[in-house]
């Protein structure tokens, strides 16, 4: 479980995102929804650990110590392009290669196992990292821009894997300008900070 209270982000020494209060509880798949440039991303990766600049409490509750903390799943890819599928699996985590497999398949990868990444569509790469990460089993899943990440033909994919992840305990935060259907909570961002609806 995340929990985040009193949050300030901070740049150039002035106050430019307010989260008041952020409870993401385990086995959950929530939503951060606002416009381009409301400060999403800077959550996303202050949340992850990579933006320093803050006060407030930002809390893992619970945290099983055989897991990371966070991944970070972004819209750009970041595989290793002259490797094989596989090959990217057991650089990722070979003690976690048979969790990642499974995602993968969720992914309809096994027909691709032997190609080299440079040979995928940009689709499939950004399924084979959010298998990855899936596998990986953070305490949370962050995926920055999940609108820029996936496409719309990409969603019933991206949506039975996401429920396997949720059904194994996982916590997921999408960040996205537009609004997403089924979650189980959802924050809006914009100039006034983060609220929850």
């Amino acid at each position: 479980m995340l929990q985040v209270n009193d949050l300030e982000v901070i740049s150039n020494k002035r106050v430019v995102l307010r989260l008041p209060e952020m409870l993401l509880p385990d086995a959950t798949i929530n939503a951060l929804v606002g416009p381009e440039f409301a400060g999403k991303s800077l959550l996303a990766r202050t949340l992850h650990g990579l933006y320093r600049d803050y006060r407030g409490l930002i809390d893992f509750q619970n945290i099983d110590k055989m897991r990371i903390d966070t991944y970070l799943l972004t819209n750009e890819v970041h595989l290793l392009s002259e490797k094989s599928i596989n090959e990217n699996i057991f650089f990722s985590g070979k003690l976690k290669r048979e969790s990642i497999l499974d995602y993968a398949m969720l992914a309809e990868l096994e027909n691709d196992l032997e190609r080299l990444v440079s040979e995928l569509a940009l689709r499939k790469k950004k399924l084979l990292e959010l298998a990855i990460a899936c596998g990986m089993y953070p305490s949370l899943l962050i995926i920055d821009d999940f609108d820029q990440c996936f496409t719309k033909d990409d969603l019933t994919l991206v949506g039975k894997i996401l429920s396997k992840y949720k059904s194994d305990g996982g916590t997921v935060l999408l960040t996205s300008r537009l609004r997403i259907p089924e979650m189980d909570f959802t924050y809006i961002i914009d100039e006034e900070g983060v609220v929850q609806i």
